[in-house]
């Protein structure tokens, strides 16, 4: 039996932006990349690799707040890539049309970050998370596309 193994590629688009324990802290001010320097390091990568790239990842900040995002993907798509994900908060899936449009560009997995705290801490956070998966998951099967959900859940010593 073959077994084959996806090779990830992780690529950061921005630093900041995601939940984290608010004991721990508060989310930072996203910074981001410019389209430009994202593609140009998925270039390199698309360079080095003879077979190709099977996942490319953009994380390190809420996806979906990324001014210049539509682009990044079509980019990441354009190198050849196989399959596309990102990292994100969740609730913004929900939001105008994000989880359709992912799709359409070629988004097939998603991994949100889930913080676990109380009901005060978290307020409704949690809902609107659950409703961007929904919205994604639902997107995917009215158009008959195969997708991944994953949940990070960062610990901390409130977490953990």
């Amino acid at each position: 039996m073959e077994v084959s193994v996806i090779q990830v590629s992780r690529i950061e688009i921005g630093t900041n932006g995601l939940p984290v324990c608010a004991r721990c802290g508060a989310v930072g001010t996203p910074v981001f990349r410019s389209a430009e320097e994202v593609a140009a390091e998925i270039s390199g990568i698309q360079a080095d690799r003879a077979d190709g790239i099977d996942l490319v990842w953009l994380g390190g900040t809420e996806a979906f707040s990324h001014p210049a995002l539509p682009a990044i993907i079509a980019e990441t798509i354009a190198t050849g890539a196989r399959r596309v994900g990102l990292e994100t908060a969740g609730a913004l899936l929900a939001a105008g049309g994000n989880a359709q449009g992912a799709l359409h560009a070629g988004v097939r997995h998603v991994d949100v970050r889930y913080v676990p705290g109380t009901d005060t801490e978290r307020a409704n956070e949690h809902d609107f998370q659950l409703a961007g998966i929904r919205e994604f998951v639902r997107a995917a099967q009215e158009v008959g596309a195969g997708v991944a959900v994953a949940a990070t859940l960062p610990a901390c010593r409130h977490t953990a």
